[in-house]
């Protein structure tokens, strides 16, 4: 999954200061590369095309965008993973209470979770 900027993920890695570091993360997940990429996500993991996404489908798309993240910040397993659980995650972030994500809603948790 490339695309994202360089220069910002260089930025992340060199930076010393915990808030510097949250400042760049924060300017990364508010990018367009950032939202293409979620949306590149929710698109492999929307398997049966219904524009949203169920509990295993969630769970993939939580590993992917996990994998995704960590491999443009050195591959080496240093993001924290989410630990909530994917009743948790639908919980939280379904806005409308149909018991799955939509593309929103993903984009919504992606945002959340990343920072």
């Amino acid at each position: 999954m490339s695309g994202f900027s360089e220069n910002t993920l260089g930025e992340i890695k060199a930076s010393k200061s915990a808030a510097a570091q949250k400042e760049l993360w924060i300017d990364l997940i508010l990018s367009k590369e950032f939202v293409a990429k979620v949306d590149e996500v929710f698109d492999r993991c929307n398997i049966n095309k219904d524009a949203t996404l169920g509990k295993s489908e969630l769970a993939a798309a939580m590993e992917m965008l996990y994998l995704a993240l960590d491999e443009h910040v050195g591959g080496e397993g240093n993001l924290p993973k989410v630990k909530a659980s994917v009743d948790e995650i639908i919980r939280k972030y379904d806005s409308n209470h149909d018991g799955v994500l939509d593309r929103d809603e993903f984009r919504g948790f992606a945002q959340t979770c990343a920072i």
